[in-house]
């Protein structure tokens, strides 16, 4: 999923003159002034991945399955997607793999623990990553 996000950041994105990195993330990396947000980042990011994967995984796809069967992954990843339009489109394109292929995991293993791990560390690292300059 990373290496297909990141041929899509570095080669589908720019075609299409976006940018892989998000709006809210073009003040990256944090200069010293706003380095306080790595101490308060993690209670947020806490309750936005645990928040996000206990709605959607938890509680929104287990319930889709009874309408959509096999198919729920793909219905589940497209409105997933557009829970995050308002991030823009730049990352919802880029971000198309884990869209789809969290879902389908979840639907598969029937356990949302993978779906938590996976979305942290994409969450996590791609933040970090940026907040510090790691990437630009």
């Amino acid at each position: 999923m990373s290496f297909l996000s990141f041929l899509i950041a570095k080669i589908v994105l720019p075609i299409l003159n976006l940018d892989a990195a998000p709006f809210f993330f073009k003040n990256m990396p944090l200069s010293d002034k706003y380095f306080w947000i790595l101490y308060v980042w993690p209670i947020f990011f806490f309750f936005n991945i645990f928040g996000e994967e206990f709605l959607w995984r938890g509680y929104i796809q287990p319930r889709q399955e009874l309408l959509n069967k096999k198919h729920t992954w793909l219905v589940h990843g497209l409105f997933w997607a557009f829970w995050h339009l308002p991030m823009g489109l730049d990352l919802i394109i880029s971000a198309i793999p884990i869209l789809f292929v969290l879902p389908a995991i979840v639907q598969i293993r029937k356990n949302t623990t993978i779906s938590i791990i996976i979305h942290f560390v994409f969450g996590s690292f791609g933040f970090l990553a940026l907040a510090l300059g790691l990437v630009h």
